[in-house]
Order: structure tokens, then sequence, then C-alpha cells
């Protein structure tokens, strides 16, 4: 049957429609995998070390949509820890990485990096003596400022938004 002149033509079944349906049903897998969680399990479990590759700040360009996140406005900050533990010989592996929020108004971000400092060293007690090399858990703080032109180093973004 042919289709009256001017109409849309359906896309008829052959190897092109096969390969847009695998494509489409890749991406929301992938998708699927990497909002799951399932290839960031928790710290506490170290023999699944191997397989923490895609955790949180490591997925942003992923899982940056509306529904996963909150809007982020000009001269907010962005500030994360990343754990490491240390071994003797000074060699450092990564535990990952800590989103840091203000606790309040009034909180400075020394006070704020602290606080979750805290909270990360009671909740990666049972990580820190299992290991048996470990020489302590060593914290790496850093602050991004959102700015017009993008994110910026706290100093730059800070000298920026009072011009």
């Amino acid at each position: 049957m042919t289709s009256p002149p001017g109409s849309p033509r359906e896309l008829e079944p052959g190897p092109e429609r096969a390969v847009v349906r695998l494509l489409i049903v890749l991406s929301v897998s992938l998708q699927g995998l990497a909002t799951s969680r399932l290839l960031c399990p928790p710290v506490a479990l170290e023999s699944f070390a191997p397989i923490r590759i895609a955790c949180p700040p490591a997925l942003w360009p992923f899982t940056d949509y509306p529904m996963f996140s909150e809007p982020h406005r000009r001269g907010e900050s962005l500030a994360w820890l990343e754990a490491k533990l240390e071994t003797p010989g000074r060699a450092r592996r990564s535990l990952g990485l800590y989103e840091v929020r203000m606790g309040s108004a009034g909180e400075d971000w020394g006070e704020a990096f602290e606080r979750e400092e805290r909270r990360l060293i009671a909740a990666l007690q049972s990580v820190i003596s299992s290991s048996p090399r470990s020489s302590g858990l060593v914290f790496e703080r850093h602050r991004l400022v959102l700015t017009e032109r993008g994110l910026a180093s706290p100093d730059e973004g800070e000298r920026r938004s009072t011009q």
C-alpha cells in the first residue's frame, strides 16, 4: 500500500530501526546503572573497592538534571572533601568524594569542612581499623564558586562578585 503524496512516511522495518531501538535501550540502561549506585558500593565493603568507579561527583555530567540535583545560583559555593587512606610509605588510596554543605547561614566554610570531616572519621572508622597497613585518614578540601563565567576558585569568584 502506498502513502498519499505529502503524508509522512513511516520508518520501514530494517536494520536502521533495530539500531535505533538498540541505542535507545542502551542509553536508558546506562543512565539507570549510573543513578542506581551499583558502581558505588559502600566504603565499608572493602572487597568491592575496585568497582567504586562511579560515585557521586564523578557522575556529574550524567546525572546533572533538575530531577537529580538542586539548581545552583551565581555566587554559591560547591564544596567537597576527598577522603584518602594513607599508608606508612606515604602512599594514598582514595576512599571517595563527599559533598560539604553549610549547616546554617552563620557557619563559615572551615566549620563546615571540620563538621563533615568528623562525620566521615566516624563513618570510615571500620575501613581504617580493618586496613592493617594504614597510618591514617587524610582529607583534601575543595571548593569552587559559581560565577557568571562558570566555576572559579573561591578567591577569584569572590573577587568577581564584588566588582
